[in-house]
């Protein structure tokens, strides 16, 4: 019995493969096209409009957007409030006792100063120096 993988391996490399000739791959390119040209989607018309594309699409699709009431959102937004609004702040940085001096909240800047003296002890010095600023220009 003969090996075809072993015939296969024995050619010589200048001989090229077999391919599929030109004129086939452009007749199946021509028949692809052909096909996608003359499709008209069931249910359109010739020239549709933006509304009725809009209508085939939620049709075909259902999307599900759930209405919001505002008896549901009420505690969420309060909660969020309550915490924006709470004084003990969990992450403070330098940046946002600036924040609080440009939008004129003194109170909040000097809290988050106190609070940043203690977490940096490197800075303290840094830290007192606008503590005793702020507290000057009150």
């Amino acid at each position: 019995m003969e090996n075809p993988l072993k015939n296969h391996l024995q050619k010589p490399l200048s001989e090229k493969p077999e391919t599929v000739p030109a004129p086939a791959i452009e007749a199946k390119k021509d028949d692809i096209l052909d096909e996608i040209n003359l499709y008209k989607e069931p249910g359109l018309s010739e020239n549709p409009t933006k509304e009725e594309v809009i209508e085939r699409f939620l049709k075909i699709e259902n999307p599900k957007v759930g209405k919001v009431s505002s008896e549901e959102e009420s505690p969420v937004i309060d909660e969020i409030l309550k915490q924006s609004a709470n004084d003990d702040f969990k992450i403070v940085t330098e940046t946002m006792a600036k924040i609080y001096l440009k939008q004129g909240n003194k109170d909040k800047a000097l809290q988050i100063y106190r609070q940043l003296t203690a977490l940096n002890p490197k800075k303290s010095a840094y830290f007192a120096d606008r503590i005793r600023e702020l507290e000057e220009n009150k």
